[in-house]
């Protein structure tokens, strides 16, 4: 791996915790209008992996014509 490489891992990171907190954000702006449950919270993170890992997919992809977006996911185990 080269340091382009971790560049383009750590700005997924980035893009991941950034949509995180702003889940959290909105979360904590909205508690009093709704109960959020576990799987509400369950089903926000599962959707920001999901995020997570197609953007590091879309980014390799880019990079490298030959990535496979579907074998990489599937290690993902998404």
């Amino acid at each position: 791996m080269t340091r382009k490489d971790y560049e383009i891992i750590a700005r997924t990171f980035r893009a991941y915790t950034d949509a995180d907190k702003a889940g959290e954000a909105t979360q904590q702006a909205t508690t009093g209008h709704y109960k959020y449950t576990q799987s509400d919270t369950d089903r926000a993170r599962a959707s920001r992996l999901l995020l997570l890992a197609n953007t590091l997919a879309n980014s390799m992809k880019q990079d490298n014509p030959n990535f496979n977006r579907d074998t990489f996911l599937k290690a993902c185990g998404l």
